[in-house]
């Protein structure tokens, strides 16, 4: 059974072009507070702090709502392509996403491990 909370009063701002969290100035903190989450939590605090359903943040990112709610819960995780597709989408450094699914991974596979990436230009 799933079960995923989405109120209507996250869909108010549909037209914005900006990525979620830029809406209400919420990005630095989020971004800065993401070595303690996990990639769903980071997609479901970004999602909410833009004020956006599931269905319309799951087209922005390429993810069905029930995917998405999936990987929210932690029920699912995403590869760390799909993480670096999502930055790219919202507009967060790719590394940052990356670097959150393959600590997902790691902590599947019982592993106590935190990792540094960065992109090889």
């Amino acid at each position: 059974v799933r079960v995923c909370l989405d109120s209507p009063s996250f869909s108010r701002h549909k037209n914005t072009t900006l990525p979620a969290p830029m809406v209400r100035g919420g990005s630095k903190h989020l971004i800065a507070r993401s070595s303690n989450l996990s990639t769903g939590e980071f997609l479901r605090d970004w999602r909410l702090t833009g004020e956006m359903s599931l269905k319309e943040f799951g087209r922005r990112v390429d993810l069905s709502p029930a995917n998405l709610c999936d990987v929210e819960k932690g029920r699912k995780g995403v590869s760390p392509q799909k993480a670096e597709a999502i930055a790219l989408a919202i507009g967060v450094p790719p590394a940052l996403l990356v670097r959150l699914s393959l600590e997902d991974e790691l902590k599947a596979a019982g592993l106590k491990y935190k990792i540094a990436i960065e992109p090889d230009d």
